[in-house]
């Protein structure tokens, strides 16, 4: 494959990825999708750049490092959602154990009646 074609193949990897990730709707589901899709698309990069490893490619022009700057932006605001998301559900899991608690602590279980002979 000659230098220009794999510049190309490169570009269109970047391009394919950066339109993957304008397509997060926000959502947490969304979000692993995308990143476990695009995951595919970088190791067909890194391929490519191991495939290439005796003719090595040089270094990026502006446009891919842009591109690679956007993608890694939108990566890290997935990322910074996934935390929260997580922190959100990790406190309502211990709401969810201190409430249980509290009840267990408060509501006696029912036992059944126990009666004592005095012998009377």
């Amino acid at each position: 494959m000659q230098e220009n074609e794999q510049h190309l193949l490169r570009m269109n990897m970047l391009k394919q990825m950066e339109a993957l990730m304008a397509t997060w709707d926000g959502t947490l589901e969304s979000a692993g999708k995308l990143i476990s899709e695009n995951k595919k698309n970088m190791l067909q990069l890194k391929q490519l750049e191991t495939q290439s490893a005796a003719n090595p490619l040089g270094t990026y022009n502006e446009t891919e490092k842009n591109i690679i700057e956007g993608i890694i932006h939108q990566q890290e605001k997935m990322v910074h959602q996934i935390k929260i998301e997580r922190e959100s559900l990790l406190n309502r899991m211990k709401q969810i154990n201190q409430k249980d608690k509290v009840i267990s602590n408060y509501v006696s279980a029912n036992r059944a009646p126990m009666f004592i002979d005095k012998g009377l």
